[in-house]
């Protein structure tokens, strides 16, 4: 067969353009990606012949097939990689909110299934924005039979050496700037811990809204436990995790320094040493992706070791890792430690702890708490019964509610593990009501913190908002989100005639006066449910749908939407409901609060305490 009668696969990388050979074929094209603001410009520029196929019904589906598949694979490769450098890998982690892996993994299996039926003998353009998945489904046998074009480049050897340099540089340069800010900062003043007490130790994330004034710490993980733990007579000292600070990491150890609270500032126990065995880590952690890793019949090997790259002297990853050395420092320093307490959510954050503790404080307890909801699909909450035999674990997790609880014994987790303990951030969620009678004039909007998120949630429903007159439309932004990028997002989704207000007010009073929310990957989806608001989750065109709720059965008092036409007939359907309806709305949502989250009291805090 000539190759002007063979079929055709083109393989394209977002910003390449359109091969001009080819306008005289038909071809069936798809986005894999997870920039909305690509695919909506890919949407407007291709040519007449290119038809764009909507692959979000699929994803959704495919992304259910494989999770428990992907979860045992992965345990499967832990039981054969188990190292510290593995624990320490985003490939052992799962997180699909870091990491695209088990994302690509889907794009693959719905190529596959869409090659052998809808577009069997077509020719087919693929857009991504990996070179190493195109290169992946050019590597395998599928299109055996096509010819490909390829217009991408792949990463050049010595362009990943040199930024490797350069990130081990920068890894370099910010350990030697923190750990003279740490020495300076102790002309302040050191609370030195009493060697004689045993110590309760929380680690926890430490943002800038956590640090209050004249000293006094807000911890949004583990809320008003480090009180309780002292009234029961504990001595507790508290590691801090450092993220989204806007002041300066020297304005925050002064502060760690002035605080009410003890601190262990981690570099006050680091050596020179610790920083170099780090590096080495890192350094090695790269050997374990030179091989071949098949799954579903597709081998993952360059997605594998892209992921690998991404993150190589990753700033918070190295820091992580080293608390594995501060672990041993405190052993050598003779502090005694009763427990440790971390938030859990089974992530690289966890293992370097964990497995320090195994090994320099084996009799010291150490609890996990599961902090908050968990989607099906957030893979990294999940394990598989080959790995549980290797996986560094916390010797207990206390969950935030029953629901959780069975979710995570159902997932495998052993039940000697699991423990019932209080919804320590939700509390107010347990009290939540909205009364029927305020007069409500809002349709409520909360936008995630991710861009693109936000852009495809913002785009989708303003082709229907645009022709609702009757209601307002109130837009709450995430409230890390940069106003310069919402100011992007709202340019690139509005036009100047659609009339809307933003806000930074308090949500629990923006629903109250709202008739419905829509949202997508946001904690406000279940605030909305705790409050008896009708909301429109909002699933996604080209990625993961993270929802707690995916758990929950539908039923009549649930809605769901991924189009703009999905959006629209919902909205219609909330619109109709009667006062009955509306507060079965509210039953339902109470019902589900309790049993999600257990109240706060003596009882549920008692895992906390043995």
């Amino acid at each position: 067969m000539s190759n002007s009668k063979k079929k055709k696969l083109i393989l394209i990388s977002e910003e390449a353009s359109f091969p001009k050979e080819d306008m005289d074929r038909d071809f069936y094209c798809f986005f894999l990606g997870r920039d909305y603001e690509k695919l909506l410009k890919l949407k407007k520029t291709l040519p007449s012949n290119f038809h764009y196929i909507d692959i979000g019904d699929f994803l959704y589906a495919t992304s259910y097939k494989l999770r428990r598949q992907y979860i045992d694979f992965i345990g499967n490769l832990s039981c054969r990689f188990s190292s510290f450098y593995w624990w320490v890998s985003k490939i052992a982690e799962k997180n699909v909110m870091d990491s695209p892996v088990f994302l690509y993994v889907c794009y693959l299996d719905i190529i596959k299934q869409l090659k052998g039926n809808e577009i069997r003998n077509k020719n087919i353009c693929i857009f991504s924005e990996s070179p190493e998945l195109l290169e992946t489904i050019y590597e395998s046998e599928l299109f055996k039979e096509y010819t490909v074009s390829k217009f991408y480049k792949k990463e050049a050897l010595m362009s990943f050496y040199l930024k490797s340099c350069i990130s081990l540089i920068r890894f370099a340069k910010r350990s030697f700037i923190e750990k003279i800010y740490v020495i300076y900062s102790r002309i302040y003043g050191v609370k030195h811990i009493n060697k004689n007490i045993p110590l309760t130790i929380l680690r926890t994330w430490v943002g800038e809204r956590n640090l209050g004034d004249e000293g006094l710490f807000k911890d949004s993980y583990f809320v008003d436990l480090h009180e309780n733990l002292k009234r029961k007579g504990e001595t507790v000292a508290i590691i801090p995790i450092i993220y989204n600070i806007k002041r300066s990491y020297k304005e925050a150890i002064l502060w760690f320094r002035k605080a009410k609270a003890q601190f262990i500032i981690p570099e006050d126990f680091y050596s020179l040493a610790d920083y170099l065995k780090t590096i080495f880590i890192i350094l090695k952690s790269r050997h374990l992706f030179k091989k071949d890793f098949v799954f579903n019949d597709w081998n993952l090997k360059l997605i594998f070791r892209q992921a690998f790259k991404r993150d190589f002297f990753e700033g918070s990853l190295s820091s992580l890792i080293m608390h594995y050395f501060l672990v041993e420092k405190l052993r050598k320093n003779g502090i005694i430690i009763k427990k440790i307490i971390i938030p859990f959510e089974n992530m690289i954050s966890e293992k370097p702890l964990i497995m320090g503790k195994l090994k320099y404080y084996s009799k010291t307890k150490l609890l996990g708490f599961q902090h908050t909801s968990i989607p099906p699909l957030l893979l990294s909450c999940y394990t598989s019964f080959n790995e549980l035999k290797v996986l560094p674990l916390p010797d207990k997790v206390i969950c935030s509610g029953k629901f959780f609880k069975e979710i995570l014994l159902k997932e495998g987790y052993p039940s000697n593990v699991l423990a019932e303990g209080p919804a320590l951030r939700y509390q107010y969620l347990l009290k939540a009501n909205i009364s029927n009678s305020i007069e409500k004039f809002y349709i409520l909007i909360t936008l995630p913190l991710l861009r693109s998120t936000a852009l495809e949630l913002l785009s989708k429903s303003y082709k229907i908002l645009k022709s609702i007159s009757d209601l307002k439309v109130l837009i709450k932004p995430h409230p890390m989100m940069p106003r310069k990028e919402l100011q992007d997002i709202l340019n690139v989704t509005f036009d100047s005639f659609f009339k809307f207000e933003i806000t930074e007010g308090n949500i629990n009073d923006l629903m109250a006066q709202s008739k419905l929310l829509i949202a997508t990957a946001s904690a406000t989806i279940l605030d909305a449910i705790a409050y008896g608001l009708p909301v429109i989750r909002v699933r996604s065109d080209i990625d993961l749908t993270l929802d707690p709720m995916d758990w929950i059965s539908m039923d009549e008092t649930q809605f769901v939407a991924r189009t703009s036409e999905d959006i629209g007939r919902e909205i219609k359907k909330i619109l109709t409901l009667t006062n009955k309806q509306l507060d079965q709305i509210k039953i339902r949502g109470r019902q589900l609060m309790e049993s999600f989250f257990s109240p706060l009291t003596e009882q549920t805090l008692l895992p906390f305490y043995t």
